[in-house]
C-alpha cells in the first residue's frame, strides 16, 4: 500500500475521533434541572431574563479548602458567612469553584447550591452532571446571587450530592454589590 498525504489524514482523523470517544465523559439526562424545589414558573413557560438595575461591588469574602470532604447523600453545608446590606438593601452575588469525585455510586448527581437565610436563590442550584468514580475529580463552577434588604443575612453554599462522594479543593466568592 502506497502512503500518501491523503491516506495519513485520514488515519489522524480516524485516530482523534476514536479517541474522543475513550475520553468522553458519559451524559446524563436530568429528570428536572435542580435538587432544589422549584421557585418559579413551571417548565415550559417561557419568562423573560431578569435583569438587575447597575450596581457596585461593595466588598467581597473568599472562603477556599483544600481536599478532602466526605459528602453525604443530600444538601451539605460545604462554606457560610454573615454579611450586611446597608440601608438600601444589597444583592449578593455567588461565583463557586467545586470539586467533587470519589463516588462509589453510578449516577451519582451533584450541584452547587447558594442560599441565603435557608433560602435557595436564583437560580437554584443546577445539576453539574455525575460525580466521578474512585480516585477520580471534576470541577463544577455556578454564579447566583439574591436581592435582599438592610441587615445581616446568612450566605451559604451547599453541595448537593445523590450518594455518598468527596468534597475536593474549592473556592466559594461572596460578592456584596450595592444600588
Amino acid at each position: 500500500m502506497k502512503i500518501t498525504m491523503k491516506n495519513v489524514t485520514f488515519l489522524i482523523g480516524a485516530a482523534v475521533l476514536a479517541l474522543s470517544f475513550v475520553f468522553q465523559t458519559p451524559g446524563y439526562a436530568q429528570d428536572r434541572s435542580s435538587p432544589a424545589a422549584p421557585t418559579g414558573p413551571r417548565p415550559g413557560v417561557q419568562e423573560p431574563a431578569t435583569t438587575s438595575p447597575p450596581e457596585a461591588v461593595q466588598y467581597s469574602i473568599l472562603q477556599w479548602q483544600a481536599c478532602c470532604v466526605q459528602l453525604q447523600a443530600g444538601f451539605n453545608l460545604a462554606f457560610q458567612t454573615v454579611e450586611t446590606c446597608p440601608t438600601n438593601g444589597c444583592t449578593f452575588g455567588f461565583a463557586d469553584m467545586i470539586q467533587v469525585g470519589n463516588s462509589g455510586t453510578s449516577g451519582n448527581r451533584w450541584a452547587i447550591c447558594g442560599a441565603v437565610d435557608g433560602n435557595f436563590i436564583n437560580p437554584p442550584c443546577p445539576f453539574q452532571g455525575i460525580v466521578l468514580g474512585a480516585g477520580l475529580y471534576s470541577v463544577g463552577n455556578s454564579l447566583q446571587n439574591w436581592h435582599s434588604g438592610a441587615g445581616g443575612h446568612t450566605l451559604q453554599l451547599y453541595v448537593y450530592v445523590d450518594a455518598p462522594a468527596l468534597l475536593a479543593n474549592s473556592e466559594a466568592n461572596f460578592i456584596v454589590h450595592i444600588p
